[in-house]
């Protein structure tokens, strides 16, 4: 079976900032911003965390959060939601290590916003790639970017431009992250355990429909 344990990097991914699992980030993100390397540990020995968490900021109050249906989401859904049926990019050989199927989408209703991400299943199935949907809760696409550059080693990051906006980058061995940012939304694509082709997970970053 899949391992869908993740480390806090991995959350990263979906919520803003920080973000978030991806990240949702609080009223308290000032504080957790200048408490970054306490709650990070070290990028070395990053902490452990269950998929339930993924998305979701360490700090954020959790007691808010409601899981929902997809379909009862009002904001709309830019992230790819059915990339195991769409048989134009199963056929692109993009990757020798591709998606086969979904394993599971997750919405919820939360205090700063809505956030939606999807999971993917890979060849190999031992791995999944997420893709996740949240609130810039900055308003704003470039302090976003400065806040999420600070969570990776310098090694590691690096910095593009997918469909016009800014997307902050980590490839490491054990893990890669795009974060694709603009003044409202917080993009993720995300591959625990580092087994997806950076050059495949930016291309379904390619994906994302930016309004």
């Amino acid at each position: 079976m899949v391992n869908r344990k993740v480390i806090f990097a991995s959350l990263v991914a979906a919520s803003v900032v920080i973000g978030g699992s991806a990240l949702l980030y609080n009223d308290t993100f000032v504080a957790a911003s200048e408490n970054v390397e306490a709650n990070t540990q070290s990028i070395d020995q990053p902490a452990a965390v269950t998929k339930e968490e993924v998305l979701l900021p360490p700090l954020a109050d959790q007691s808010a959060n409601t899981r929902v249906a997809v379909s009862s989401l009002e904001e709309d859904i830019n992230i790819p939601l059915d990339l195991a049926e769409d048989s134009a990019w199963q056929s692109s050989n993009l990757t020798s290590n591709p998606i086969i199927k979904k394993a599971e989408i997750q919405a919820k209703k939360t205090t700063y916003g809505e956030e939606v991400s999807v999971y993917y299943t890979l060849a190999d199935k031992k791995h999944e790639i997420g893709i996740s949907q949240s609130s810039n809760i900055y308003g704003e696409e470039q302090k976003a970017v400065e806040d999420a550059k600070a969570w990776y080693a310098a090694s590691d990051l690096s910095v593009q431009e997918i469909n016009g906006h800014t997307a902050v980058i980590e490839n490491a061995s054990e893990r890669k992250h795009i974060h694709l940012i603009t003044d409202d939304k917080f993009y993720t694509v995300a591959s625990p355990g580092g087994a997806a082709d950076l050059d495949y997970l930016i291309s379904i970053a390619e994906l994302i429909k930016i309004n």
